[in-house]
């Protein structure tokens, strides 16, 4: 602030620099310029109220709390009735012309930054060596140093940080620099945006509207909470562990009316059956943990039940333990494979549409086929049909039918 009342005092040519913080100096007629005397009142006037309107000011952030002041003092001078035309045209032109000064300044001090602070940090959060001279790097100033950064990177810490959901309830984060855990300034997070905007990286559009909000998270949060509750929701299931989220997969699939008739075994790969139904735990998170009272809550919920009773009516034997092998296996003693029945349709080949799912028939002929062999075959023994083998679990009912096999090893 110190600055710019000095370009502004130097603007009028004064003999003797003065601010509002120092004791008060009597308004001396020798000490200015003639050819500004009429309105170097004026100036130290705007000057006085841009100091304290900047003490009395409730804005946290140092810089929109000085343009802030400086905006305000100059529009009361400006809609001032007791001051000529002329003189506030006087005025205008001064201040802005110490402006242009003080951002020439600003503009000299930040090159100078970028080339004689020292380099502290050259490498990505991967250890991999940034060049700083690629469109792709960003230069952080902070504490007289500079650190290097990814534009991916830096999007990811911003993005963890104001998306920050503890129990999918939103608490938004201050980004902050890994290196020093020092909190981005709002200069640098619109060096970022725009930077971003370049096309260097791709487009954030949680950065885009924490942006709109002129980086401030109590604004970001309040008017963008359904979609944060949304994110954050869709962040936790697709990169969330299997053992994290197999529990919830198991609830999900016997809370519905059609696939808690499937049976899973228990030896079932968890990472298998969990990337399968992330999608399908996603819809089922948004329906009981989103923002309540929204068409989308209502659209996912019918989808949803949609798509499980048609992946139910696709493989009803999901889940299962085959053992794959012949009669000869079992009645010679010999030992047997085992495979676990994945079929499934992909969550995203199942459309929706007016209440109906479009898929292929051949499939549903096919498994309905099976699942009737099954039923015929069930009645005389344990044995189960497979379209590539024969496969079953138990012994043999009918032992009629195990000595003619072994009659016939006998000719044999």
């Amino acid at each position: 602030m110190k600055t710019f009342f000095y370009v502004l005092q130097k603007c009028i040519k004064s003999k003797q620099i003065i601010y509002p913080d120092e004791p008060f100096e009597p308004f001396l007629v020798k000490n200015y310029d003639k050819n500004f005397l009429d309105i170097s009142s004026y100036i130290y006037l705007i000057m006085y109220d841009i100091y304290y309107l900047y003490l009395r000011s409730n804005i946290k952030n140092l810089y929109l709390k000085m343009s802030h002041a400086k905006l305000v003092a100059l529009n009361t001078f400006l809609n001032n009735i007791f001051i000529s035309n002329e003189l506030k045209e006087k005025v205008q032109d001064l201040f802005c012309k110490a402006q242009r000064i003080y951002f020439a300044f600003t503009w000299y001090a930040k090159i100078y930054r970028y080339k004689m602070w020292p380099l502290v940090v050259t490498n990505d959060l991967t250890l991999l060596p940034l060049d700083i001279n690629h469109r792709a790097t960003f230069v952080l100033l902070q504490n007289k140093s500079r650190y290097l950064f990814s534009m991916n990177d830096l999007i990811n810490i911003i993005e963890t940080a104001i998306c920050n959901a503890p129990n999918f309830f939103c608490s938004p984060l201050s980004p902050k620099n890994p290196y020093n855990n020092q909190k981005f300034n709002t200069s640098t997070l619109c060096n970022i945006y725009f930077k971003m905007k370049e096309g260097v990286c791709k487009f954030s559009s949680i950065i885009h509207l924490f942006f709109l909000e002129c980086f401030v998270k109590q604004k970001f949060y309040i008017n963008n909470e359904p979609f944060l509750r949304e994110y954050s929701i869709k962040k936790y299931v697709y990169t969330s562990p299997s053992q994290t989220l197999y529990n919830a997969v198991k609830i999900m699939l016997q809370t519905n009316y059609h696939t808690n008739k499937l049976i899973i075994h228990a030896e079932f790969p968890k990472d298998m059956l969990v990337d399968i139904f992330r999608p399908y735990l996603f819809y089922y998170y948004v329906i009981h943990y989103s923002l309540k009272g929204t068409e989308k809550i209502y659209k996912y919920k019918n989808q949803l039940h949609i798509k499980l009773r048609q992946f139910y009516e696709y493989n009803n034997l999901f889940g299962r333990k085959i053992c794959i092998g012949s009669i000869r296996n079992k009645i010679n003693k010999r030992p047997f494979s085992f495979k676990f029945n994945s079929e499934h349709i992909n969550f995203y080949n199942i459309a929706v549409n007016n209440s109906k799912c479009e898929f292929e028939p051949k499939a549903i002929v096919t498994n309905s086929i099976i699942t009737r062999l099954n039923r015929i075959l069930h009645e005389h023994t344990t044995l189960q049909y497979d379209p590539d083998e024969l496969f079953f679990s138990n012994e043999l009912n009918n032992e009629e039918y195990n000595t003619d096999y072994e009659d016939e090893d006998e000719n044999e």
